[in-house]
C-alpha cells in the first residue's frame, strides 16, 4: 500500500510517500516498508518581544526538515534504518539574529532483531542498534554596532558564535521471557551500552589562521564556512573534550497471581556505569481486584538518572561549565490508583508521592573565562513532588466519546512548573465523517522569582482549542482539516535565556488541509 498526503498548511508545504509491499521467492517472504517525508514551513511572523542589546526587531520561526525511514522482516529477523533531518531558523533563541540564527540537526538509526521460541513457555528477544546524530547551532553573540569593539579590526560585523555537536551511541540487548505457569511469568535481560561524544568545538564567523597564529588575542571576521576552531588568550578552547561511556545493565521481573484478586510484580535492575559508578534498584506492584469492576493498584519504583558526558566534561561555554564532581540522582515514587469500570465507562483516580535525592540543576558560577557568564550543574539536595491525577473516558453514544483528564500538583517545582493542567476531548462519528474537538488547560507559571511578590514574573494560563475532522471520500481517498489554537490564544512559554522571563511567543491560529490518496 502506498499513500501520498497533499497538505496545504498556511505556508507549509509538505510530500510524504509511505510504500509497504512483500516479495515472494516460493519458500520464504521478505516485508518491507519505505516512508519518506518533505516538508517546508515558512514560519510565523512575530512582533518584537525580546530586546538584544537595545535592538528590538520583529522576527519568525521558518522550518524545513526530511526523514526516510526503512524497515524489513524475514521470519523472524528485522531490519529497521532511517535518517531525519531539521532545521529551524531566525527565532531567538538566547539572542536575535534574523537571517543568521540556525539550528540543524541530523540523525541516522540502524536497528537489527531476532525473535525466537524455544519452547511454548520460552522466547528470547536479540537487537542490535546504533545511533548518530549531529547538532550545529549559530547565534548572534553580538550585533554588528556592538560587536565593533570586539572585533581586532574594528569591523562593524555581527560575532557569530555556536557549537556542533556530534555524537554516538549503539547497544546490544538481550530479553527473554519465561511463562513457569498461568499464575507466575519471569522476564529478563541484559544490556550493553556504548555512548560517544566527539570533541564538541566553538564555531562561528572569525579567522581560523589569524585567530590560531596569535594564540588567540586577534577575531578578524570572515565570510564564508564557519570556523569550528577557537584559541581564546593563549589557549586552544573546545567546549567538551571528546568523551565515553559504557554502560552494562541487567534487570529480573516477576509477575505473580498467587490469588483471583491478588496481582503482585516484582522487578531488580542493577546498572553500571564506567564513569560515575553502579546502582541498583527495585520495583513492585500489587494489584488487588476489589470487583469485577474496581480494583485498587500500589505501585513503588525506583530511579537512577546518570549525569550526561556533557553535564560531566563541559569545558567552557557560554551557558555550562562541567562538573566532573557530579553525583547521579535518584528518585523513589509512590503511586496509589484507583480504577472503575461502569461498562460505558471508566475512571483512573491516581496519588503519586516522588522523593528526589542528589537533584541535578544548573546553577550559575563565578566566571571561568572573561566575558563569559558561567552556570554549572551540581547536586543540589533533595526535593519532594506529589499531586494526584484523574482520568475519565466514557461512550455517550454509538457516535459521541469524550475523555477528560485533570492533573493537580501538591507540591511541585515552583519555577517554570504549572500546579494544575486539565485537558477534555469529544469525538463524534458520523457514517464517514469523524470530528475531534480537544482543549488542553495549562496553568500560570514562575518565570522570574522575585524578593518581592512584586518583583515575580508569571506566565499566565491559558486553553488551547484543537478541531480535526476527517472525511472518508472513498475506500482510498480521505480528506482531513486541523485547525490548531482555534481561538487564535496569545500565549508564552517559558524560557531560561536572559531577557525572556517573560517568556517565548508560540503560534497563533494555523490551518491544515490535507488529501490522502492510497494505492
Amino acid at each position: 500500500m502506498r499513500s501520498i498526503p497533499i497538505a496545504c498548511y498556511c505556508s507549509i508545504t509538505r510530500l510524504e510517500l509511505e510504500f509497504l509491499s512483500s516479495l515472494n521467492f516460493g519458500h520464504f517472504i521478505i516485508t518491507f516498508g519505505i516512508n519518506a517525508e518533505r516538508f517546508l514551513d515558512h514560519g510565523q511572523d512575530y512582533p518584537a518581544f525580546f530586546q538584544f542589546f537595545d535592538e528590538f526587531e520583529d522576527t519568525r520561526d521558518p522550518l524545513s526538515g526530511s526523514h526516510l525511514y526503512f524497515s524489513g522482516q524475514y521470519k523472524t529477523w528485522s531490519v529497521k534504518a532511517g535518517q531525519h533531518k531539521r532545521l529551524s531558523n531566525d527565532f531567538v533563541s538566547a539572542s536575535q539574529g534574523n537571517g543568521i540564527n540556525k539550528l540543524d540537526t541530523q540523525s541516522r538509526f540502524y536497528q537489527l532483531a531476532y525473535f525466537h521460541e524455544l519452547s511454548d513457555q520460552v522466547d528470547v528477544h536479540l537487537a542490535l542498534e546504533e545511533v548518530n546524530s549531529q547538532q550545529s547551532t549559530v547565534l548572534v553573540q553580538l550585533p554588528a554596532n556592538v560587536a565593533a569593539g570586539f572585533w581586532s579590526n574594528g569591523a562593524v560585523v555581527p560575532f557569530i558564535g555556536g557549537n556542533y555537536r556530534d555524537v554516538s551511541s549503539g547497544r546490544v540487548t538481550l530479553d527473554s521471557t519465561w511463562r513457569q505457569n498461568d499464575n507466575s511469568q519471569w522476564q529478563m535481560g541484559v544490556e550493553y551500552r556504548r555512548e560517544e561524544n566527539q570533541e564538541i568545538t566553538f564555531q562561528g564567523n572569525w579567522d581560523p589562521d589569524i585567530n590560531r597564529e596569535s594564540n588567540g588575542f586577534t577575531f578578524i571576521p570572515k565570510s564564508g564556512p564557519y570556523t569550528r576552531e577557537l584559541w581564546w588568550f593563549g589557549n586552544y578552547q573546545p567546549l567538551v573534550p571528546a568523551s565515553e561511556r559504557k554502560v552494562k545493565s541487567l534487570y529480573l521481573q516477576n509477575k505473580m497471581q498467587w490469588h483471583e484478586q491478588w496481582q503482585l510484580t516484582l522487578e531488580a535492575r542493577y546498572d553500571y556505569y564506567d564513569d560515575v559508578g553502579s546502582n541498583l534498584s527495585f520495583r513492585g506492584g500489587l494489584v488487588y481486584q476489589y470487583s469485577a469492576f474496581s480494583a485498587f493498584k500500589l505501585l513503588y519504583g525506583q530511579a537512577f538518572r546518570a549525569p550526561t558526558l556533557f553535564e560531566l566534561n563541559a569545558l567552557i561555554a557560554t551557558g555550562l561549565i562541567g562538573n566532573p564532581d557530579l553525583a547521579p540522582e535518584t528518585v523513589d515514587t509512590f503511586d496509589l490508583v484507583y480504577l472503575k469500570d461502569w461498562g460505558k465507562a471508566q475512571m483512573s483516580l491516581t496519588y503519586y508521592h516522588s522523593r528526589f535525592d542528589d537533584v541535578i540543576e544548573t546553577v550559575a558560577v563565578e566566571d571561568i573565562l572573561s566575558g563569559f557568564a558561567s552556570f554549572q550543574p551540581q547536586n543540589v539536595g533533595s526535593m519532594d513532588l506529589s499531586g494526584w491525577e484523574l482520568d475519565l473516558k466514557a461512550q455517550l453514544s454509538s457516535a459521541f466519546s469524550v475523555r477528560i483528564s485533570h492533573a493537580s500538583a501538591n507540591e511541585y517545582v515552583k519555577l517554570a512548573a504549572a500546579d494544575t493542567l486539565s485537558s477534555v476531548s469529544v469525538n463524534y462519528v458520523w457514517e464517514n465523517l469523524n470530528i475531534n474537538l480537544s482543549g488542553v488547560f495549562h496553568a500560570q507559571v514562575l518565570s522570574r522569582q522575585g524578593s518581592s511578590a512584586e518583583e515575580a514574573i508569571h506566565l499566565g494560563n491559558y486553553w488551547l482549542i484543537k478541531v480535526h475532522a476527517n472525511y472518508m471520500l472513498s475506500p482510498t481517498l480521505d480528506l482531513s482539516l486541523t485547525v490548531n489554537n482555534l481561538f487564535d490564544e496569545e500565549y508564552t512559554s517559558y524560557n531560561t535565556a536572559n531577557g525572556l522571563e517573560r517568556g517565548t511567543a508560540n503560534r497563533g491560529r494555523h490551518w491544515q488541509l490535507s488529501l490522502t490518496q492510497k494505492f
